[in-house]
């Protein structure tokens, strides 16, 4: 009985070494974002196909863009073939988000004229998953704040317009989003045409 406890035991030592032969950790850095403009007035999301969209349908998708260089690696255990399939890669942010403010650059209803800041007309949704709830952007923030991430990607979200008052029918808006390092990206939309 204690040779099989014992023979248990190198297995899991053998198979926890051969998991964790190197471990690379990447840092990554918010550089950018882009947006576009999404028609949200059907079934589904979709990006929309020119500049006009309904009044209570749009929508604005924000892509991120990032930066990634390798910090570390290490090798850990034997020198196997199998080490080298079984890497373990972290992604960790250099810059968290802490802030998200949205501008209009036109009058956009009579409570909100040209520079006021709309950010509270906003709600967010993860593009990926169009069937989530809608997000305050507070909760947005504190999700992509997450310090580690298991693969790096291009973060995106969208963002919709809930104004219960009649807006005018030419828009723009001014995105400006700050960062824990003090970095402030901005970006501005087209003029987009409400009907």
């Amino acid at each position: 009985m204690l040779n099989l406890l014992k023979k248990t035991a190198l297995l899991f030592c053998i198979a926890i070494i051969l998991n964790r032969c190197c471990s690379v950790e990447y840092q990554f850095k918010w550089v950018g974002f882009n947006t576009c403009l999404l028609d949200n007035s059907g079934i589904e999301t979709i990006k929309a196909t020119s500049d006009s969209v309904k009044e209570k349908a749009l929508g604005l998708r924000i892509i991120f863009k990032d930066s990634i260089w390798s910090l570390a690696y290490q090798k850990i255990g034997l020198s196997t073939p199998a080490c080298a399939t079984t890497c373990r890669q972290t992604f960790s942010m250099v810059n968290s988000m802490s802030a998200i403010k949205i501008y209009t650059v036109y009058d956009l209803s009579q409570s909100y004229p040209a520079n006021s800041e709309v950010t509270s007309l906003f709600l967010a949704r993860y593009s990926q998953n169009v069937k989530s709830n809608y997000l305050k952007l507070s909760e947005i923030i504190s999700d992509l704040s997450s310090s580690n991430r298991d693969q790096s990607s291009m973060e995106a979200f969208d963002l919709f317009l809930f104004n219960q008052e009649k807006m005018k029918p030419k828009c723009r808006f001014k995105i400006e989003i700050s960062f824990s390092d003090h970095t402030i990206l901005n970006n501005e939309t087209t003029d987009i045409v409400l009907y």
